[in-house]
């Protein structure tokens, strides 16, 4: 399974996602905040990345364009938006932002999970 930055500021919230994501396979680098998810992507690649939007410090918007302009030669991070903001707005500005998914808090897991699944089979090599 992939390789998952989870970027949470809730500790219950990134803690329950981080178990879920672990129990189905995928191997997860959770962190609390923008700053330190970038230094942990300098050492090691994911292949998805989930971002809450209401970041402390940088936004979650804004850590995925600065993810997108780290890439290189590297393949591109699937970006997933987290949010507890669900407006017509924010998905757009999600999409503009080359964000992959839009998920709205609350989310099913099992729903979730299926999504990240589709995405990562949709992703080109």
């Amino acid at each position: 399974m992939a390789k998952i930055l989870l970027v949470e500021d809730h500790d219950d919230i990134r803690n329950v996602l981080t178990i879920a994501l672990t129990q189905r396979g995928y191997e997860v680098d959770a962190h609390a905040d923008g700053e330190s998810a970038l230094e942990a992507i300098e050492s090691s690649w994911p292949e998805i990345a989930i971002i809450d939007s209401g970041l402390p410090g940088v936004s979650g918007l804004e850590l995925g364009r600065v993810i997108d302009g780290q890439t290189g030669d590297r393949k591109r991070i699937l970006k997933v938006l987290f949010t507890g903001t669900d407006s017509l707005a924010i998905r757009e500005e999600s999409h503009q932002s080359g964000f992959d998914l839009f998920a709205s808090k609350p989310i099913s897991i099992d729903s979730f999970c299926e999504e990240l699944s589709q995405l990562s089979r949709e992703s080109p090599q």
